[in-house]
This record gives structure tokens, C-alpha cells and sequence, in this order.
């Protein structure tokens, strides 16, 4: 059985990594190369590749909903009120000369003059007063919004769907920029001639994706809600809870279920791209062909992806130190973190060599995912490349 390891891939990444970008170092070739790997990881990595945070905005439209609903809907004892009665007929009982609804009024004594007590007055002396009405239910406000940029939301969707489909075709293009950068020996670095060389993987890859976001959606779309209706059906204690509980537990369960069709999706992504670099071919071909790769060597690829997660992992928790151990230079780690493209610049000998072992580990299942070999043209059959000599001209007879 072939051994697979992992541990001499990463020394000789590190040895790759060291040479092409340190010895020597060439300014031009590394923004060059920060720029075909900001490419390739857009959206992935950076606090501005395109991730969004929701949860500010969530904040903040919960913040101008609890401020703009009346007191009637934000005021418990009026809650409760409103399922038996109208809010315009509500009034407090008065019940032995003192409001139910009023705190216990408290004694105070003299220091040195026993058996005197002040009382802060008597509440059945206070004529009855009913409860104000709380005020007409009114449409939510647009919060400072302009009723311009309201009208022009729904433009914003093919908007934000035409941006979603650039990532994509960029993120496509930059992985086979990236693969070919890094496979070439010299350092003559043109992205204009890699951009036309990932024209035809590139655009394969880029219709592969949008086919697994597309059923990756159809598949949420269909099994989180069958979750949900089964979870409330048969656990009769989630039934009693918000619908929050019972669709979490859906949502986990269909990312479980999912775990199959996501490892393999990784595995394409990581090795069924070197197929398509390598034997310049589509992305369905290759996809059948890592498909029968992960049957038959699944224990080397969960050792490879053990090793990266635990990798990364450690990264991170070294950057993290240093961020806490250098709190004064905050300013500019949030500038690496956030700044799209200055990220790139610093962490892209921790990309070059992420993407380096994933080339030295792929070398390992045969020549067709070793990514640094490039096959010759083929001659066809009965031109072996010698200049054919001209055919001499019939000489005509002297007269």
C-alpha cells in the first residue's frame, strides 16, 4: 500500500516559497503575484473581499422597529391586556383605596421619637384615574431614508446578483492565473498572457460553480423546511419554543447531511483544478475523475485536509497573539485585515505556500495532478519537424 504523507510536501513547500519570492527578491514580480492571488482567494480571505456582516444591520433595523412601535405593543401589562379587551377601555382597578398596580409605599421612622410614623399619603383619598389611551398604530418609518433609494431597491438585486456573478468569474479565472504562476519556473511574469492562458479551464471552472451554488440553494431550499416541519412534528417539547430552536436544528442538520457533497466539492476545488490545468481539460471530466480519486483514496485526503484545518488553525492563533501582544500597532492590523488588497501583500508567502503543498501533496497520485509538468506539442504523424527542400524546377532543353 503507498504511503501518503504530508510532513516532506510542506518542507519542500517552504524550500518553494523561499525561492521564488526571496531569492531574489524582485518587487515587481511580488506585487505582479499578489495581484494573480488576490485573484484566486477573492471573497475568501480580507475583511473587504465581498463578505458582509449582517448583524449590524440587523441591529440597527431592530433598534428603528422598537423605537418607532407604540407603547400599546412595547408595554407588557398592555400585552396581556390585548387578548381579552380593547386598549381604549383599559383601566386599573382600585382595590381598597390603593392602585394594584402601584408599589407599597414605604414608612419612614424619627430617630428619637418612637411611636410617630409619617405616611407618604393616603391613596384612597386620590380620585381614580383611568389609564391614556396609547396612541393610533402608524406604518414604520423609513429611518432617514430617502424614499428615492426605497423606490430603487429593487434595482439593487440584479445589482448585487451582477457583482456576485463577477466574483465568481474573477475567482474562477484568478485559480488557473495562480496554479500557472507558480508552476513556471521563470520569473517572467506577464498577467495579461496568464489571463489568456486561463481562458478555457477558467470559464469551465466558472460554470461548474454557479451548477453548485445553484443546487447547493435548491438543496437548503427543499431539506431545511422538510427538517423543520419533521423536528416540529415529532418532538412535541420544540413545539412550545420559538421557531428559532427548531430551525436551527434544521439548518444543522441539513449542513450534516451535506458534509459528503462538500467534501467532495473541496477535494475538485484543491485537486480537480490541477486535473483541469494539467490536461487542459473541462470541468465535468475532471470532476468524474476526482470523484473516482476520493473512492479510492479517501484516508489521503481527510490526512491532507486534517493537516491544512490544523495548519490554519495554528496560523490564526499566532497572528491572534500577536495582535493582543502588539495592541499599540492596532491601526494597522485593522488596515491588513480590512484593506482589500493590502492583505495580499502581506500574508502572500502564507498563500504561496498553502498552494504549493497543495501541488507538492497532488504530485503524489500520479502525473496527471503534478501540475509542474507541460507536455510538448504533438507532432502529427509523418512530420518530424526537417525543412522539406524545394522541388527544383524542370529544366528546359537548350535550343
Amino acid at each position: 500500500m503507498k504511503r501518503y504523507d504530508v510532513i516532506e510536501p510542506f518542507r519542500i513547500s517552504v524550500e518553494l516559497v523561499k525561492k521564488k519570492l526571496f531569492r531574489p527578491f524582485d518587487a515587481r514580480f511580488y506585487l505582479r503575484l499578489a495581484f494573480i492571488a488576490w485573484l484566486a482567494h477573492l471573497g475568501q480571505y480580507g475583511g473587504c473581499n465581498f463578505k458582509y456582516d449582517f448583524r449590524e444591520d440587523l441591529n440597527a433595523i431592530r433598534g428603528i422597529l422598537r423605537q418607532e412601535r407604540p407603547a400599546a405593543e412595547t408595554s407588557p401589562v398592555l400585552q396581556a391586556a390585548d387578548r381579552h379587551a380593547d386598549y381604549q377601555k383599559i383601566t386599573f382597578e382600585i382595590r381598597n383605596g390603593k392602585d394594584d398596580a402601584a408599589p407599597p409605599e414605604k414608612t419612614t421612622e424619627r430617630a428619637g421619637d418612637a411611636g410617630t410614623t409619617a405616611t407618604a399619603g393616603n391613596a384612597a383619598d386620590a380620585p381614580e384615574q383611568a389609564v391614556p389611551p396609547p396612541p393610533e398604530r402608524t406604518c414604520i418609518r423609513t429611518g432617514g431614508v430617502p424614499p428615492v433609494l426605497l423606490a430603487m431597491l429593487p434595482l439593487l438585486v440584479p445589482v448585487c446578483l451582477a457583482i456576485l456573478l463577477l466574483v465568481f468569474w474573477l475567482l474562477s479565472r484568478g485559480r488557473f492565473m495562480f496554479i500557472s504562476a507558480l508552476s513556471d519556473e521563470t520569473r517572467d511574469l506577464s498577467i495579461a498572457a496568464k489571463w489568456k492562458e486561463s481562458k478555457t479551464e477558467g470559464n469551465s471552472y466558472f460554470r461548474y460553480n454557479l451548477a453548485f451554488a445553484f443546487l447547493f440553494m435548491l438543496y437548503c431550499a427543499i431539506f431545511t423546511p422538510l427538517f423543520f416541519l419533521l423536528l416540529k412534528l415529532l418532538a412535541p417539547a420544540l413545539q412550545t419554543q420559538s421557531a428559532f430552536v427548531p430551525l436551527t436544528f434544521a439548518v444543522f442538520l441539513s449542513v450534516i447531511l451535506a458534509i459528503p457533497f462538500l467534501f467532495l466539492n473541496g477535494v475538485f476545488h484543491e485537486f480537480g483544478t490541477l486535473l483541469m490545468f494539467r490536461k487542459k481539460i473541462k470541468a465535468w471530466a475532471a470532476f468524474r475523475q476526482t470523484v473516482a480519486l476520493t473512492r479510492d483514496n479517501i484516508l489521503p485526503l481527510l490526512k491532507y485536509f486534517i493537516f491544512v484545518i490544523a495548519a490554519t488553525l495554528a496560523v490564526f492563533f499566532c497572528l491572534f497573539i500577536c495582535a493582543v501582544l502588539t495592541c499599540c500597532l492596532c491601526c494597522i492590523w485593522l488596515a491588513l485585515v480590512y484593506l482589500p488588497f493590502l492583505w495580499v501583500l502581506a500574508f502572500l508567502p502564507l498563500l504561496v505556500l498553502k498552494q504549493y503543498f497543495t501541488m507538492e501533496f497532488a504530485r503524489q497520485f500520479g502525473d496527471d495532478y503534478n501540475a509542474y509538468l507541460h507536455d510538448e506539442p504533438e507532432i502529427p504523424a509523418g512530420d518530424t519537424g526537417e525543412p522539406v527542400p524545394a522541388i527544383p524546377k524542370a529544366i528546359q532543353p537548350e535550343n
